[in-house]
């Protein structure tokens, strides 16, 4: 039977083999985390309902490599986007909606664990979209 003083150097190493396995899997000594030096953007969506905007849930918004769909009142957070940019923002609108004819491209910068907002997003009902020109 082994001696609880010659047991002491196995425990040690069983001790610091836990450490180093807890901290690699936490993201600690010296790698970077899940969501570090990342942020987030915020904003809303809405549709012209008798040339009022309503807010439009169910849209998804893109950014970064992150995406969230809006709640039924327009707004969204798109959360752990990489500092950096500037990014193209990207609207997939739900069936019956859609974006207008020559909508602008919005673009956003990220600050490290900040919230940027975006300006509004305007889409309209796609019954409204005019009509494909003619084939030649």
């Amino acid at each position: 039977m082994l001696s609880k003083w010659s047991m002491w150097p196995i425990m040690m190493m069983f001790v610091v083999g836990i450490s180093v396995l807890v901290m690699m899997l936490s993201g600690c000594g010296g790698g970077s985390g899940i969501g570090a030096g990342a942020g987030s953007v915020t904003g809303i969506v809405s549709i012209l309902q008798g040339n009022i905007p309503v807010g439009l849930g169910n849209v998804t918004i893109s950014i970064g490599g992150r995406s969230a769909v809006s709640g039924p009142d327009g707004r969204f957070t798109v959360v752990g986007i990489p500092a950096g940019g500037p990014y193209i923002v990207t609207i997939t609108p739900p069936d019956g909606a859609a974006l207008p004819p020559g909508a602008p491209t919005i673009t956003v910068g990220v600050t490290s664990g900040q919230t940027s907002t975006i300006p509004e997003i305007g889409l309209i009902d796609s019954g409204d979209l005019p009509p494909d020109p003619p084939s030649a």
